[in-house]
């Protein structure tokens, strides 16, 4: 997962208002939004390590990841997919960040999202502190720290900004739409993260569209007041035509069927 942008308690209706591009190597194996047979998480799921870049639980509770860009660093022998379903999985989640921060050293750099419609957080290895809980407001995570301006990062934020100013209801396909520009930044507004002047300028779009790597899927999120979750991802084949699309809708307080 490479870009996320939210918007956190700022509109009146949903607590939380989220779209995400997860870009990866094309090659590797995934399979797109499902409900998981064997725990309770609605998300994505990456076939090579078994773990998630975003996911939901039927309860509401939600978490992302994304990786700190760092061409220097060496592979670690977790993978930081396990960390959000760990903490999708756990009944003790403030124990989950505790046991993270101790064994921060054993992942790549990483930045995670978790929480629920009444706390979230930030997470990453980038610090020894445990957990950054987060104020109302709209916020971009690509693949530095929080809030780091990068140019999509800026540019997404302003996007989301502009659109859920909009009268709701909200349709993903108008996040969707934002989240796939392809414009480049100019040189002069790239980050230096160690991968050269070329690659900086490939991976500054909010899409991204190269021949081995790219974005693999969008993914917008949903938390209503009313206890709503609306989930809905749309994929991309390697030629860059549009994929499998899911969406899943269902209700946190609703009294289940006996």
């Amino acid at each position: 997962m490479c870009l996320i942008t939210f918007a956190y308690h700022v509109h009146p209706d949903y607590p939380l208002i989220l779209v995400a591009n997860r870009d990866e190597v094309r090659h590797r194996p995934t399979k797109s939004l499902h409900r998981w047979e064997d725990a309770d998480i609605i998300g994505g799921r990456d076939l090579e390590k078994g773990g998630t870049w975003l996911g939901v639980t039927s309860t509401g509770r939600f978490a992302a990841v994304t990786n700190v860009r760092n061409p220097m660093e060496k592979e670690k022998e977790r993978s930081r997919g396990d960390i959000v379903t760990g903490f999708l999985q756990t009944d003790q989640p403030d124990e989950f960040l505790a046991r993270m921060n101790e064994e921060r050293e054993r992942y790549g750099g990483y930045n995670l999202l978790c929480g629920d419609e009444k706390e979230l957080f930030y997470v990453t290895n980038q610090d020894r502190i445990e957990k950054h809980p987060l104020a109302p407001g709209v916020y971009g995570l690509s693949n530095a720290t929080l809030d780091t301006p990068w140019p999509k990062v800026v540019k997404a934020k302003e996007r989301l900004s502009s659109l859920i100013s909009n009268r709701a209801p909200f349709r993903a396909d108008d996040f969707f739409a934002f989240m796939s520009d392809r414009e480049k930044a100019k040189k002069e507004e790239l980050p230096d993260t160690g991968v050269g002047e070329e690659l900086e300028k490939e991976l500054s779009s909010l899409f991204i569209h190269m021949e081995y790597y790219g974005t693999r899927s969008q993914t917008f999120l949903l938390l209503e007041k009313n206890g709503t979750v609306t989930i809905e991802e749309r994929t991309f084949e390697k030629n860059n035509a549009l994929g499998p699309r899911t969406k899943m809708t269902w209700n946190t307080r609703a009294v289940p069927a006996e």
